[in-house]
């Protein structure tokens, strides 16, 4: 299991059985409140690109 820190670009993970490659990650501090990592996914089977926040 990879955690959320550890995702780069280029990166193939499945989530909910469906298989995504990571095209972008960025971790994203606010002053308030705990960081979050934002990603932009690639669906393998539709092509299509989703974006993600991960804890």
């Amino acid at each position: 299991m990879v955690m959320s820190n550890q995702l780069n670009p280029g990166m193939t993970i499945s989530i909910n059985n469906k298989l995504y490659r990571v095209e972008s990650s960025v971790k994203v501090t606010v002053p308030k409140g705990t960081p979050f990592i934002k990603t932009k996914l690639r669906d393998l089977t539709s092509n299509e690109v989703i974006e993600k926040t991960l804890n």
